[in-house]
């Protein structure tokens, strides 16, 4: 927090206390002066109903995708329950429908998925974003290296069959509003022209109506929280642990930071280790 107020003049704000510097319509994120990033939303494999082999292929996919990333970019898994309108949280089950002659089987389908969201959802919906980000000079050169990394995620993901799309300024702002005012009613509203006719800034719309940093928690409007960091350090772990976690139908977000190392430094912290383990 000392950090925050310093690089904002001593001014202790809401909207202060937000760290990032701009979000640009496309969804490009200008964290810090030199730092930009862009997020992929993606949605359930069918793992935990997939053959032994199934869910080994899943996992294989998974691990391409994450080896996408160079020692030269930064990325984050966030695995989050949001409270979200009941009309968005069906939206999102619903199965369009198309020029055939199957509409009613998917009708029926939407109806039996609408029908288990409503009763075991309690208005809360996980959801899952891949968050990447890499150093650079300006806005133009950041922007063209994160779209061409972005294509290159959301093909390792539809080569598993799992759709993922990138999210745009407002979708950006609009997670970061549900984040932020976790137990607020009021839905998210915004329109970059009415934002810039105001003058206003973008954390504008999406700060909660206060924010107070305890000693072991913190209050976020008229909401309580607590952060926990854990270090894993178990020989084995169930592959359904986030799901586990997600289930407790409490609002919970789960971020995995990761900062890949170069190989060959990566190569050596492995030797390390396993020394201090023979030890």
């Amino acid at each position: 927090m000392a950090e925050i107020r310093s690089e904002n003049g001593g001014k202790s704000t809401v909207q202060n206390t937000i760290p990032y510097l701009c979000m640009y319509q496309d969804g490009v994120c200008q964290v810090s002066e030199n730092f930009f990033s862009l997020t992929v939303q993606f949605y359930d494999a069918n793992y935990s109903i997939a053959e032994f082999e199934e869910q080994n292929n899943i996992f294989s996919k998974y691990c391409d995708i994450i080896n996408l990333f160079d020692n030269t970019i930064k990325f984050q898994l966030t695995f989050e329950n949001q409270n979200r309108s009941k009309a968005k949280l069906v939206k999102t089950v619903q199965i369009p429908e198309q020029d055939d002659d199957f509409n009613a089987i998917r009708k029926e389908y939407s109806e039996m998925l609408t029908d288990k969201l409503l009763k075991g959802s309690n208005g809360q919906s996980a959801r899952k974003f891949l968050t990447f980000g890499i150093e650079s000079t300006s806005y133009k050169a950041a922007r063209a290296k994160l779209m061409s990394i972005k294509n290159d995620v959301i093909k390792g993901f539809k080569a598993f069959g799992v759709d993922a799309e990138v999210l745009d300024g407002r979708q950006r702002l609009e997670a970061l509003y549900y984040a932020l005012n976790p137990y607020r009613n009021a839905p998210f509203i915004f329109d970059w022209d009415s934002m810039l006719r105001a003058g206003m800034d973008t954390k504008d719309f999406i700060c909660p109506p206060s924010i107070k940093f305890n000693k072991a928690d913190f209050e976020i409007g008229n909401a309580y929280g607590a952060v926990w960091g854990m270090n894993i350090l178990a020989g084995e772990l169930p592959d359904e642990i986030l799901k586990d976690f997600l289930e407790m139908q409490n609002l919970f977000c789960v971020n995995i930071h990761v900062d890949p190392l170069d190989q060959i430094d990566a190569l050596k912290f492995v030797k390390r280790s396993s020394r201090m383990w023979s030890r």
